[in-house]
């Protein structure tokens, strides 16, 4: 798909102002491994947008379901590094940065160069190094991590792979449960805003974008629905958070649009904290403010503390865009719209059991979640955090089971966290890390099919009969054991999967024998692997009738083995033709009186009748290397004396 160049707009301008400037980067304290990849997801009319994402993944990149908007990532109080290792599965080259964060940046430019600046007509194409399409990937890294709410996005043509998803939101707390020095919360919730243009996203994936008649730029961007936290609102979608009357709430206000947005809460006030990690210069009385100016690539940070209506023990308060981008496309009462449940006082639920911290690939994992609540139940349970494949089953009031088997390629450490809300709306979150162990899976022997010439000897070097062998387990060494024994002949057979194989000197047709391939924890295949042998007879070399010219009276040389070839050199390279066995039978002899003698390299010597014009005709044969050698039949050479 052809990257078109943009005039600079307010996406642009945003990561150009927001701080992304370079500087030197050691080692990480906090990795993250995301995957860039293709994600379908269904709006709430039923219509299907292609779009990108990014997939929380192992060390591996796998395994990992892409989501929009990304993964969030979190970097812990105390840590002041965070590198992101990304793998990009895209038809087309990406990049991440992280306006507001000082990192190390090389830029791509439209020629294909990186760093400085070829020539003032240089046009960038990523604002940081790329992962190429297909598979390629890249480190980033921020060795000096403000405390503050950050989106991270695509830098590779922004106005396009940031619509098509490439985004999500970073945070970094000053200490526990205070977003900046000073600046104290008790709950916290994010609003990443954006929107969809489903022509554009149908364009880029379907390769059209770029070239006419499809769109060659964002100019006329259209969006048809607006998402909060990468949702368009439909009727009967629950509160976004549950939140406590009187308790100082972090709202965390992202916007990975193209377009302004201007979030409000219905009915309530926000202190205004910071935006995009920079804490305003008023942290001992903040502005009171009930709406937010959110452009493009901006990040806002306000203190939310609720507040009920008199006599209300609890009431759902809206979030929603000022500039009314309420509608999933025709219809009405949709997009970026959110509730907040807030509830009185009241005692949050409580956990009673004990995650289970270990499981092993291919073997069923279960953790019986319970708890309690002094309001009462019934509670509701949710997994916030998991592995995919993990799943979560309410069976009662106040207990509920997490299932999994985790499968190959899940070995390591996976975050979990399981969330319980009670009927006010309170909730209480429980979060642990399984160590998932490698179950040892047995290789697999394949079977191995050889020939060779009789009476000789079949000697095949490592790995030999392993070459095609296999073990789901990375890193396994195997070795050749427990060979048969073939029906007829010797073998001698080695654990590296060499062998030699010697057939009855008068023997042909087909041998077989069975091993097994083991892995380096003595686990053998399931089932053997056949090596079959196919022992025939020597083949005469087959010689190619030759026509050549000379002059009258014109001695030449002939080349004619030029031409031939052993059907059994492939087999064996020591059984070829032998140049040295080149013959004139003595019916082959030149049928016009001119002379043939043979050179040791195989070659003819021939010499026309003197005075003579015409077409001459000899013939001859030539034998194999073989022990006992075969003889080609005889090729006939016609030499045009002109």
């Amino acid at each position: 798909m052809k990257n078109q160049l943009l005039p600079m707009n307010r996406l642009t301008q945003a990561l150009l102002l927001a701080g992304l400037v370079t500087a030197a980067a050691p080692a990480s304290a906090v990795e993250y491994w995301l995957r860039a990849d293709t994600v379908n997801v269904t709006m709430p009319d039923g219509v299907i947008v292609p779009m990108w994402g990014y997939a929380l993944t192992d060390t591996t990149f796998v395994p990992g379901t892409p989501t929009v908007p990304g993964p969030a990532l979190v970097v812990p109080p105390g840590d002041t590094v965070l590198t992101i290792h990304l793998m990009n599965n895209l038809p087309q080259a990406t990049s991440i940065v992280m306006p507001g964060q000082v990192a190390a940046m090389t830029p791509v430019w439209d020629d294909g160069s990186s760093g400085a600046r070829p020539s003032p007509a240089a046009r960038v194409r990523s604002f940081n190094r790329e992962a190429a399409a297909g598979g390629g990937t890249e480190n980033y890294t921020w060795d000096s991590m403000k405390p503050g709410t950050y989106l991270y996005h695509s830098g590779t043509h922004p106005q396009v792979q940031v619509q098509m998803g490439l985004y999500g939101g970073a945070t970094h707390n000053a200490a526990a449960a205070e977003a900046y020095a000073g600046v104290p919360y008790g709950n916290e919730v994010t609003l990443l805003f954006s929107e969809i243009d489903p022509a554009l996203h149908a364009a880029v994936s379907g390769g059209s974008y770029g070239s006419a008649p499809g769109p060659t730029s964002t100019f006329n961007y259209q969006p048809r629905y607006f998402l909060i936290n990468g949702k368009p609102y439909a009727a009967g979608d629950a509160p976004l958070a549950a939140l406590a009357a009187g308790q100082r709430t972090l709202l965390r206000f992202l916007n990975a649009g193209l377009q302004t947005h201007v979030p409000v809460i219905n009915g309530q006030y926000l202190q205004m904290i910071a935006e995009d990690g920079n804490p305003y210069p008023w942290p001992g009385n903040p502005r009171q403010q009930y709406s937010v100016l959110l452009p493009a690539a901006k990040t806002v940070d306000a203190i939310l503390t609720p507040v009920l209506s008199s006599g209300s023990a609890s009431a759902r308060y809206a979030v929603y865009d000022r500039r009314l981008n309420l509608n999933n496309a025709a219809a009405q009462d949709g997009g970026m719209l959110a509730m907040l449940q807030v509830s009185g006082t009241g005692s949050a639920p409580a956990f009673t059991s004990t995650p289970v911290l270990a499981a092993t690939e291919g073997i069923s994992y279960a953790y019986k979640v319970t708890a309690s609540d002094a309001d009462g139940g019934p509670l509701s349970f949710k997994l916030d955090q998991a592995p995919a494949g993990m799943t979560i089953k309410t069976t009662s009031d106040y207990i509920a089971w997490i299932g999994w088997r985790p499968i190959d390629g899940q070995a390591g450490t996976h975050d979990v966290t399981v969330r319980t809300t009670d009927p006010a709306g309170l909730y209480t979150t429980q979060s642990w890390s399984i160590a998932v162990a490698n179950a040892n899976q047995r290789p697999v022997a394949n079977n191995d099919a050889y020939t060779m010439i009789r009476g000789g000897t079949l000697n095949v070097a490592a790995p030999g009969v392993l070459a095609n062998d296999s073990d789901p387990d990375a890193g396994d060494t195997l070795t050749a054991t427990n060979f048969g024994t073939p029906q007829v002949g010797t073998l001698s057979s080695n654990t590296d999967g060499s062998f030699s194989y010697t057939p009855p000197a008068t023997y042909t047709g087909m041998v077989s024998f069975s091993y097994l391939a083991r892995d380096n924890s003595n686990l053998s295949s399931n089932t053997a692997g056949f090596v079959s042998i196919a022992v025939r007879a020597n083949k005469a070399p087959v010689t190619v009738d030759d026509t050549v010219a000379t002059p009258i009276n014109t001695a030449m040389v002939i080349n004619v083995l030029g031409n031939d070839s052993d059907p059994d050199t492939a087999i064996d390279p020591a059984n070829h033709i032998n140049p040295a066995t080149v013959f004139i039978p003595v019916t082959g002899r030149p049928n016009k009186g001119g002379t043939v003698t043979v050179n040791a390299d195989g070659s003819i010597n021939y010499t026309p009748r003197l005075n003579f014009t015409g077409t001459e005709v000899f013939t001859y044969a030539v034998r194999d290397t073989y022990s006992t050698p075969a003889t080609s039949k005889a090729a006939y050479v016609r030499v045009n004396v002109q």
